[in-house]
């Protein structure tokens, strides 16, 4: 194997340009994910950080005698010449191979509830190309015709994907969540967004969940059947307020307990009453506490 420095800027941009032309984005922000964070870079951004590595001895090229497995070997021959210096010349067509050599990649995305995400674009890293794919109403998406047995995925906007779950989300939803599983893969719809490894001829589901917090205070915050705060009740709620802050895109549910005694129609406007009045306290918003401390002196 013969190792060669990059100087020349141009030098350097035409060869990722062939790179991440042959192995798609993803080659660029797999390589660069070695070096450190790339969630805050678009493509364009990650393709100069490839370019500036290359320059300053962070990426090495090497010129490997025999094909890469990744690719077939015209197209080894051609880009291992131009990161060689000899110019490539005219890029290879790229191999037919017969339908028996093929094989194919299946990744299903599903919510926490295991209901499909339908139109969801995804960016599948086949064959060192970069296939842009959507889910059907099953939530699937597939790419046939492929020759090795691993390849990537990731979902291809973040944006998208939030503006199809987060309105699920927001609504009281039944039922269990996914368990884990294998093939399963679970992420969140925040950034960055994993790319995630796939075997051929098996399903693969990515399961979106969102991020949920349970922080739960324990101790005699109320009077029995009465909603007004109790002092020492005070210590313990700015611990809510520091988990309101930390997670400013996020939204916060109070719910209100009571004991098991009593019926429901009792209790359940009681503990209403008691997430308000904690609601209120995270508010700075005193008027709901004057009412119900006036409303329990009334019934005293």
């Amino acid at each position: 194997r013969d190792v060669r420095e990059i100087r020349d800027r141009g030098e350097a941009r035409r060869i990722v340009q062939a790179l991440c032309a042959e192995g798609g984005d993803h080659f660029a922000r797999q390589l660069l994910e070695s070096l450190g964070p790339t969630s805050t870079l678009g493509h364009d951004d990650e393709k100069e950080r490839l370019i500036q590595s290359l320059l300053d001895g962070s990426v090495v090229l090497v010129r490997q005698r025999g094909a890469p497995r990744l690719l077939d070997p015209q197209k080894a021959e051609w880009i291992s010449n131009l990161a060689a210096g000899d110019g490539g010349g005219t890029e290879p067509p790229p191999v037919r191979r017969d339908e028996d050599e093929t094989t194919w990649f299946e990744v299903r995305v599903l919510d926490e509830l295991g209901q499909p995400l339908e139109g969801l674009a995804l960016r599948l890293f086949v064959d060192g190309i970069d296939h842009r794919v959507s889910t059907n109403a099953n939530g699937t998406a597939r790419i046939d015709g492929a020759t090795l047995s691993n390849a990537t995925v990731t979902i291809d906007d973040l944006g998208a994907l939030r503006s199809v779950v987060q309105p699920r989300w927001e609504q009281a939803r039944g039922g269990e969540w996914i368990t884990v599983e294998p093939e399963h893969t679970y992420l969140g719809a925040r950034s960055p967004l994993p790319i995630v490894r796939i075997r051929s001829k098996t399903l693969h589901t990515l399961v979106v969940q969102p991020r949920v917090i349970l922080a739960r205070i324990k101790g005699m915050l109320f009077d029995t059947s009465k909603s007004f705060l109790l002092p020492n009740a005070i210590p313990h709620l700015p611990r809510l307020t520091a988990l309101y802050q930390n997670g400013r895109d996020s939204k916060l549910l109070l719910v209100g307990h009571t004991d098991t005694t009593g019926d429901a129609d009792v209790n359940d406007p009681l503990s209403l009453a008691r997430a308000e009045a904690v609601a209120a306290f995270l508010r700075d918003d005193p008027e709901p506490w004057q009412s119900s401390r006036d409303e329990g002196l009334q019934h005293s």
